[in-house]
């Protein structure tokens, strides 16, 4: 097709294409070396436009070329509910609202995948309510997972630990997806449609991933997902937002259990910043979860949490690597989705319900790779 070629464009498709996205006019002009006034016009009035242009737009707003050719703007789920403290002031940034809409895309192909067995989807956790205690919530969920204390404390590290639980809420009818995203979010869930997926931030420390996890299942328990950030400042969570509070009390409770942290600590060891790292690092676990949960547990005073508190985040971040790491795509398409999803991709492959075209798309990846990814497994 010639360069030269145009195509009559819905104007609302083309503007819901970036608005979806997170794009602001003038940011696109600018990518397009064009006037926004062109951008808003090709928004508000019918026209023909260059092939060219469309795919730009294609790249910069992550869809697919077809989406430009519908009649009208497709309907998708509306955003998970926002429990961040920064709601109300701030919008989600591009990267975010991709990840959300990359996982609402994995959720869809697991339940179109998944209508192919008898089973039931609903997640199998705990109901409860915000008057429900999350610490009493917690020790049953704890207790249904069997894992004591002393198992957590012999994992390798926090790698050991996340793929550990991660595996575990996967056989309750829970994906768990990790993607990257801006720090803006630590996590989100997603529990209106069935499976029931939990995200958490590819981009965190994996002691924060850990808690996060349980912060968002915690969501699901309550049957409120949505968009979060437990971790940032927990001490306002702490003192509002009530579901958010809740969540963050069953995570710390499920991760640390009351009388197993009391045991750790005696009449007689001084509580520093040292001892902080090494318990935390022990229950794989952040520094920063332990010591509210000390302070919680009243196993330490306010002053002394202050100066602990003030003296982590005083700590210089370590720089980033200018290092070049080459991607491992079957490593990438495992970690992102999941042992549970990628076997349920090979799986419906082998039954027939999909093309191997399907699961490739489905696991993003290339032929050479498939083998690979079930050698992996």
């Amino acid at each position: 097709m010639p360069k030269s070629s145009t195509i009559e464009i819905n104007p609302e498709v083309l503007n819901w294409a970036r608005v979806s996205a997170g794009w602001k006019i003038e940011e696109v002009a600018r990518k397009l070396e064009i006037d926004p006034k062109l951008i808003l016009k090709w928004e508000n009035t019918p026209t023909q436009l260059p092939i060219k242009i469309l795919r730009e737009f294609s790249k910069y707003y992550k869809r697919s070329f077809e989406v430009f050719l519908l009649p009208k703007p497709p309907k998708e789920a509306p955003l998970p509910k926002d429990f961040r403290l920064i709601a109300n002031t701030e919008s989600l940034s591009k990267e975010s609202l991709l990840a959300i809409r990359k996982s609402r895309r994995l959720q869809e192909i697991a339940s179109s995948l998944l209508s192919n067995y008898t089973k039931n989807l609903n997640p199998k956790v705990i109901g409860a309510g915000l008057n429900d205690s999350p610490e009493i919530i917690a020790s049953k969920e704890r207790a249904n997972f069997d894992v004591p204390l002393n198992i957590q404390t012999k994992w390798k590290n926090g790698y050991t630990a996340f793929r550990f639980w991660r595996n575990a809420i996967g056989k309750r009818n829970i994906f768990v997806f990790q993607i990257s995203m801006s720090s803006e979010i630590r996590g989100f869930s997603l529990g209106d449609e069935k499976p029931s997926v939990i995200v958490v931030n590819s981009s965190d420390t994996i002691n924060a991933r850990i808690f996060t996890l349980f912060h968002e299942y915690g969501h699901l328990i309550l049957k409120t997902p949505g968009i979060c950030d437990p971790t940032k400042d927990p001490m306002k969570l702490y003192i509002s937002y009530k579901i958010e509070k809740w969540c963050n009390q069953f995570a710390a409770s499920f991760l640390m259990p009351k009388e197993d942290v009391l045991k750790l600590q005696t009449d007689t060891q001084e509580i520093s910043d040292r001892y902080i790292a090494a318990i935390s690092n022990k229950l794989k676990v952040s520094r920063e979860a332990l010591l509210l949960r000390f302070l919680t547990l009243n196993l330490i005073g306010r002053e002394q949490f202050d100066a602990i508190w003030k003296k982590i985040k005083s700590e210089p971040k370590k720089p980033k690597s200018n290092k070049v790491i080459l991607i491992d795509l079957v490593k990438q398409s495992v970690s992102e989705r999941g042992i549970p999803f990628v076997s349920l991709v090979l799986e419906s492959k082998n039954k027939n319900f999909i093309t191997n075209n399907q699961a490739l798309d489905y696991l993003s990846v290339k032929t050479k790779h498939l083998e690979k990814i079930q050698n992996y497994l």
